[in-house]
């Protein structure tokens, strides 16, 4: 397997695998939900752990460098955002910031937005490959994680201390990396899965896309968002029409503007 990247492992088009939506953030009982799979609640702050995390290690990604912290800031806290966007901004000939702080503010608008969809997207499929898996029969244990990483540590990155330099240049935890390896586990048992409810539809690349859909469809109808953070893999769910437009920009690009200064 090689070095792990958030949306790196996808089945049939879908984030897979992951464990219970708490893990790698904090929670707490008075924690406001944001949106449940069946019983199983995602989190105001697991939410808020996530999006962090997508955005640090993205932008080390576009920027071989650490981000500055306070990029994924929420309202009202722009000004967080703002301010470690300044860090960055090159200087104009005449010695003022090529953007405006309404500009920069702006943006950070705009990638919180961004890229709390794409968290929340994520933390919904993880909980998705925790029910598919149970109803095969199949679990990934935190004991198997363990042996796995074991392994992993040794063939991706030969040590510890190289293993440590690359959560750190990340802001990643062992947490999140436990999170992460166990999505990708439980995602290897997956595919088989459905190929073989495919083969009892008569096999096929059509039998295997429609066992595909109408297991995307049973979880779609057992997941409920709140209002304001309704995402794809949400019940009710409505696409938007695509815009290509300027200001259009992804998380990714956005993040590589930051990290460069353009």
């Amino acid at each position: 397997m090689s070095k792990p990247m958030f949306l790196g492992v996808i089945v049939a088009g879908v984030l897979v695998g992951g464990v219970l939506a708490g893990c790698g953030g904090a929670s707490g009982s008075s924690d406001v939900v944001v949106a449940k799979v069946g019983n199983t609640p995602i989190t105001e702050s697991t939410l808020n752990h996530w999006t962090a995390t997508f955005v640090r290690g993205d932008f080390y990604s576009a920027n071989s460098s650490k981000a500055p912290a306070g990029l994924a800031t929420d309202p009202p806290d722009y000004a967080v955002c703002v301010k470690a966007s300044k860090t960055l901004e090159p200087i104009s000939s005449s010695g003022k910031p090529t953007r405006s702080a309404a500009q920069l503010e702006h943006r950070c608008q705009v990638l919180y937005k961004l890229v709390r969809a794409e968290a929340l997207s994520y933390l919904i499929s993880s909980l998705w490959a925790v029910g598919m898996s149970a109803e095969i029969g199949k679990h990934v244990s935190d004991q198997d994680v363990q042996r796995y990483l074991g392994g992993y540590i040794k063939r991706e990155y030969r040590t510890q201390q190289a293993f440590a330099t690359y959560l750190a240049n990340r802001g990643w935890s062992i947490a999140d990396m436990h999170y992460i390896l166990k999505r990708n586990l439980l995602s290897q048992q997956l595919d088989p899965a459905l190929r073989h409810r495919a083969a009892a539809l008569g096999g096929g690349e059509r039998a295997y896309g429609e066992a595909y859909i109408a297991s995307i469809s049973k979880w779609t109808l057992k997941t409920h968002c709140r209002a304001g953070d309704v995402v794809a893999r949400c019940k009710g769910y409505k696409a938007k029409p695509a815009k290509t437009g300027p200001g259009e920009a992804s998380p990714a690009v956005i993040l590589e503007e930051i990290a460069t200064g353009r």
